[in-house]
């Protein structure tokens, strides 16, 4: 239902949602969903983290689209201190797949969630706690907004309900996911962040889901490269009672995920294959299958970085690179700062990636 309201800026009436409690709403309404199929990528993959850049909010939304992967890369490494946009990326990037693991680690609380929105949103707006005014989206005002969610005096019970709804549906099935995701935007608890929060939130278990989590395809990916109008419209299915839209979003959303991880499994097959080929005939050590291991999630590497992520030898290591370069599998680069630097990419990587994000903004599936 509806609560109207007066906003004391400029005296104008609006109403706010104010969503019933979890157990009247019709689990029904997405038991026909497709399931989240997933593919048994290398164990070296994880496509879920790299597709977190699209997820995370704040500033990877905005100008963080620019940046590159051979610069997050560089910020992995610690490398680009200089590079201010780059690392702000990157660490929110690190915020938001820490998020996935915490809720995927812990069980639903309303600590948990508190600490995980102070964290996805590393701002001083109201940090890690419920929010205490009001907040709409759309619009400078909420008598102008295209969508005003609870009061903040309804929210501690609402958000209690909805907890206390994860956490005892034995089993928890994927209608029930979705139907809390729903939910948890709808009532937008914190001044900031609740995008991202919902994301991670709702990824983490339907992730959990599924046979492979980390080829694992978030269906909120989907909206990258399609405009669904089902995505927005939960607060009218759940006042109108007509839930296909949203239903429609999440049906299309799916079957996209799942095409989507075929596609991407067979990208990362055939870059396996590219690799094993280049090396073909010629004499391969435990320290260069490591190397090869390694440059799937991380397509710069140094020296000190491989030691650190094998068990390798030092010479052995530096030997596996430098053979690696002769063989032209990598490239090998001295940077001007930090000063004597070498780093070592691997181009057939950084192509695959390149495919990999333009099929992710593609609406061609």
């Amino acid at each position: 239902m509806f609560l109207e309201r007066i906003w004391p800026t400029n005296k104008a009436k609006y109403k706010c949602i104010l969503p019933e409690q979890m157990h009247t709403i019709d689990i029904n309404n997405f038991a026909s969903l497709p399931t989240l199929n997933t593919c048994a990528l290398d164990q070296h993959i994880n496509i879920q983290r790299f597709s977190a850049r699209y997820l995370a909010g704040g500033i990877c939304l905005k100008e963080g689209r620019t940046v590159s992967r051979r610069r997050l890369a560089l910020c992995a490494l610690n490398l680009a201190p200089e590079d201010y946009l780059a690392n702000l990326v990157h660490k929110q990037i690190q915020r938001y797949v820490n998020a996935i693991n915490q809720f995927s680690n812990n069980k639903a609380s309303l600590a948990l969630l508190c600490q995980l929105q102070a964290q996805l949103t590393n701002s001083d707006k109201q940090n890690g706690h419920i929010r205490t005014v009001q907040n709409w989206l759309g619009g400078t005002s909420p008598d102008k907004a295209h969508f005003v969610p609870p009061p903040a005096e309804y929210l501690p019970p609402l958000v209690d309900d909805l907890l206390q709804f994860i956490n005892t549906q034995k089993p928890l099935e994927r209608a029930h996911i979705i139907a809390a995701s729903n939910q948890l935007i709808v009532l937008h608890p914190f001044v900031d962040g609740n995008g991202r929060l919902q994301r991670a939130f709702t990824d983490s278990l339907l992730a959990m889901q599924t046979e492979h989590p980390a080829s694992y395809i978030s269906p909120f990916l989907y909206r990258l490269g399609h405009n669904h109008s089902g995505y927005h419209s939960t607060p009218t299915a759940m006042l109108q009672g007509d839930w296909s839209q949203v239903t429609s979003f999440w049906h299309d959303a799916i079957n996209w995920s799942n095409e989507a991880s075929i596609w991407l499994l067979n990208t990362v097959q055939h870059l396996q294959r590219t690799l094993r080929v280049s090396l073909a005939l010629r004499p391969v050590t435990p320290a260069m299958t490591s190397i090869l291991s390694l440059l799937i999630n991380h397509p710069l590497l140094t020296v000190q970085y491989t030691l650190a992520q094998t068990q390798h030898a030092v010479a052995d290591i530096q030997l596996a690179l430098d053979t690696l370069v002769e063989f032209g599998l990598l490239q090998r680069y001295q940077l001007r700062q930090p000063m004597h630097t070498v780093i070592y990419e691997c181009k057939l990587v950084f192509d695959a990636y390149l495919a990999m994000d333009e099929h992710l903004f593609s609406n061609d599936m």
